[in-house]
């Protein structure tokens, strides 16, 4: 299924940042920290949803990426009454259904990673009045900061919920520049009241949320509530390969039909699909975004990264197809 969006207005945000409020040619509903995926051609591009679930008018916020194909376009050429097109939402980077589940919810933010977060704080705000926030939000100075002005406007209207540390890397003060392991630490001891009734969610650079988790984990915060949006994964300099590199046939059930391909090692899962013209739902092609995950009922598939499924899902069967293999022997995947 594919949506017409149809280009309202765009607004600077930051020198290399604009906001896109865009108009959907039916319903579509997304919940907070969601991304919407465009589609131009073969390319698919994922960009998380600032605004909220309530308004009437879907907003990107894209930071332009100098070899990004969708961004240099969306930054340099697109006009209002423009129309994209788009395959839906999806992602997992979302608060619990249960409003009651934590006190407190804090977010580690860098630059563009304030995206998802912003909505997720304002629903947090106005619809979970028990539960505080605590926003640390870092960046390279005040005038490349996202959404500042709404974010102080958030700060103002809920005072007693709503705390922000800004960390800004022009600060001559370099103990409070940039997130480090100790500095995390200290913002833990200063803001969380209670570690087992917070959840904690990263969003920024790779780096920038290795070294906020590491620190979340020192301080005793489990890995289950600590949850990360990857926008752009790590490149490793020695990918790790599967076991068995073999050719295996692989049945997939998607959208009430059957497909049969053969699938072998380099050629993933999805990449053999495309190549057959199935059109399983995809989008960032890394194993960071789950927009292609899907349950293998027989067999076993090998994945070279995940950024998403949880150990609870991979024991469900749960597998991500873009960097998903089948292993010794053939593949059975429902979607």
């Amino acid at each position: 299924m594919m949506w017409n969006l149809t280009i309202q207005k765009i607004q600077p945000e930051t020198e290399d940042t604009k906001s896109f409020w865009l108009r959907p040619d039916r319903p579509l509903a997304f919940r907070a920290g969601q991304f919407l995926i465009l589609q131009q051609g073969e390319h698919r591009r994922s960009y998380s949803i600032s605004s909220s679930p309530g308004d009437s008018l879907i907003r990107i916020t894209i930071k332009r990426i100098e070899n990004g194909l969708f961004s240099r376009y969306l930054f340099d050429e697109a006009r209002v009454g423009e129309t994209l097109t788009s395959s839906g939402v999806a992602g997992r980077f979302q608060l619990p259904e249960n409003p009651d589940a934590f006190e407190q919810y804090v977010f580690f933010a860098a630059g563009s990673g304030i995206t998802p977060c912003r909505p997720m704080i304002e629903e947090i705000l106005t619809h979970r009045g028990q539960s505080t926030v605590v926003l640390v939000y870092s960046n390279r100075s005040e005038a490349t900061t996202i959404f500042r002005s709404e974010l102080t406007e958030l700060r103002r209207k809920f005072p007693k919920q709503f705390q922000i540390e800004w960390l800004n890397s022009s600060n001559v003060n370099l103990l409070r520049a940039r997130l480090s392991k100790w500095l995390g630490g200290e913002l833990l001891q200063q803001y969380v009241r209670e570690n087992d009734k917070a959840a904690f969610y990263l969003c920024g650079p790779y780096d920038y949320m290795l070294t906020a988790e590491i620190g979340l984990v020192t301080e005793g915060v489990p890995l289950a509530r600590i949850h990360r949006e990857t926008f752009l994964a790590p490149e490793f300099e020695n990918p790790q390969s599967p076991p068995d590199q073999r050719e295996h046939k692989v049945m997939l059930n998607f959208q009430n039909q059957r497909f049969h391909i053969s699938v072998q090692y380099p050629v993933s899962i999805l990449k053999a699909a495309r190549r057959q013209g199935i059109d399983l739902p995809f989008s960032c092609e890394a194993g960071q975004c789950s927009a292609c995950a899907a349950t293998c009922v027989k067999g076993s598939v090998w994945m070279s990264r995940n950024e998403v499924l949880s150990d609870r899902e991979l024991a469900a069967g749960r597998v991500l197809t873009c960097t998903g293999f089948p292993v010794d022997g053939d593949v059975e995947i429902v979607y």
